[in-house]
């Protein structure tokens, strides 16, 4: 039901019934990832219920939280009352200091070659415990570029008394900082696709759960998370050259980069 005119005023009454008492960042001014806490004191002078939002994230009126930003960043209070009215309470800016931070790049070939070890070696795992034998159609595709790195996979299962199947792999790796200044590796995105020759029509239920097996059991379950092992090993080990805090990580043309800060 949409909000009628009544309903807009009171719920606008409602959001101009609450008030900052007081909202701090201690300390104002950090290094990457150094812990800031915040501290906020709302109160409201109605008995209407709005919503208390620091930085989009739902908080009591009264409240603390320690966080750790890794680069300039504003922090908002808001409340959100109904018929989406929201207004904005305070706001504190924490400066985060990069002057003490060096960069780490890790190019495209290193990344590639991490990839097509994991590859190899998890299609070698497999073949040494099924005689679905898988192989490579082509080499393993690594691409890095500002939204991620890009895998492609061409394989093929060898069925018996059936054609071999093709199964097309292409994935988007995406890269980041996680919980306590840990290297969060992710899929942004990830599709499969099983193609057999234009001219095998006949494919029985065994063949079937054959090949739906060597996907989830091999490459979905094993494959798929052993890509993502590689990486957060070859991140670690390049971030750990450096002393320091991981501040960020990020992928360029051709590369990946880290920002370690002291």
């Amino acid at each position: 039901m949409p909000c009628t005119s009544q309903m807009i005023d009171n719920s606008a009454q409602c959001a101009a019934s609450y008030s900052l008492n007081s909202f701090t960042a201690t300390p104002a001014t950090v290094t990457p990832g150094q812990a800031v806490t915040l501290r906020w004191n709302i109160s409201r002078t109605g008995r209407c219920n709005g919503r208390i939002k620091l930085n989009g994230v739902n908080v009591p009126m009264v409240g603390s939280k320690v966080v750790n930003p890794l680069t300039d960043t504003t922090y908002r209070l808001q409340v959100l009352t109904p018929c989406n009215i929201t207004r904005n309470l305070g706001q504190r800016l924490v400066d985060v200091n990069t002057a003490s931070c060096q960069f780490i790049s890790i190019p495209e070939t290193i990344v590639r070659s991490q990839i097509i070890q994991a590859v190899d070696a998890s299609i070698a795992e497999h073949n040494q415990s099924s005689s679905n034998d898988l192989t490579k159609r082509s080499q393993t595709s690594v691409e890095i570029d500002n939204q991620g790195i890009v895998v492609r996979l061409r394989l093929e299962a060898a069925i018996n008394n059936a054609p071999d199947p093709a199964i097309n792999v292409d994935m988007r790796i995406g890269l980041g900082v996680g919980p306590s200044n840990t290297v969060s590796v992710f899929y942004i995105s990830y599709s499969l696709e099983v193609d057999w020759p234009w001219w095998f029509h006949a494919i029985t239920l065994g063949i079937s759960a054959i090949v739906e097996h060597i996907v989830e059991n091999r490459i979905e379950q094993k494959m798929k998370p052993q890509i993502l092992t590689a990486l957060r090993n070859q991140i670690n080990s390049s971030a750990g050259q450096i002393p320091g805090v991981l501040a960020s990580i990020q992928t360029i043309q051709d590369a990946v980069r880290i920002q370690v800060c002291n």
